[in-house]
C-alpha cells in the first residue's frame, strides 16, 4: 500500500478507529499510540485483503490491537461501572433477541461494502444521510437508496423468517 493511500484510509476512517480504541482503553492517549499501530497493520496487511479496506476490517484489527496493548501493558485498571456499560455494545435478551440479532448479521453480511459501511455510519454512528454522502463521496441520493435497499432486504428477510416454523414465536 502507497503511503498516499494509507493517508487517504487514515484521513477517512481515523476518528471512528480512534474513538474505538478510546472506548476500548479508556485512555486518550494509550488510543492515539493504539491508532498508530492499527495504522502500522493495515500498511502490512493491506495485499492480503481481498477488497476495499472497510470500516469493519479496520474496527477489527483496532480491537485486537487494543486488547494486544492491554496485555503487553499487562494492567488491569477496574473500569467505572458506567464506562464499562458504555462500552459493552451487545444487546441482551432472550432466545429471541439472539435469533433477530443473528438473523440482522446474516443479511449485514450479504450487503456489498459500500452498503455496510454506510449502514454502520448511518445506523451504528448516528449519521445523517448528508454526512454519510460527504464521508463517503457518494451523492446522497445514493446514500439514500442504499439505505432503502438495506431496509427491504431485512424486512424481506424478517417476514421469510416469520414465515418458517423456525423462527415462529419472534
Amino acid at each position: 500500500m502507497e503511503p498516499s493511500e494509507l493517508a487517504a484510509l487514515f484521513k477517512r476512517y481515523g476518528f471512528f478507529v480512534q474513538r474505538r480504541c478510546r472506548t476500548l482503553l479508556g485512555n486518550a492517549s494509550d488510543a492515539e499510540d493504539v491508532t498508530q499501530e492499527v495504522f502500522m497493520r493495515v500498511q502490512r496487511y493491506a495485499s492480503s485483503l481481498n477488497g476495499p479496506v472497510t470500516l469493519g476490517w479496520l474496527y477489527t484489527i483496532a480491537t485486537r490491537c487494543c486488547a494486544d496493548h492491554l496485555q503487553q501493558r499487562g494492567r488491569e485498571q477496574p473500569m467505572d461501572p458506567s464506562t464499562l456499560a458504555d462500552a459493552d455494545t451487545r444487546p441482551v435478551g432472550g432466545a429471541g433477541d439472539a435469533d433477530r440479532r443473528a438473523l440482522f448479521a446474516q443479511v449485514f453480511r450479504g450487503l456489498d461494502p459500500l452498503a455496510r459501511e454506510i449502514a454502520l455510519l448511518h445506523h451504528v454512528e448516528g449519521w445523517t444521510q448528508d454526512e454519510v454522502a460527504e464521508r463517503t463521496g457518494y451523492s446522497r441520493k445514493t446514500v439514500g437508496k442504499k439505505l432503502t435497499s438495506i431496509s427491504e432486504s431485512l424486512k424481506s428477510a424478517w417476514q421469510a423468517a416469520l414465515a418458517s416454523t423456525k423462527w415462529e414465536g419472534m
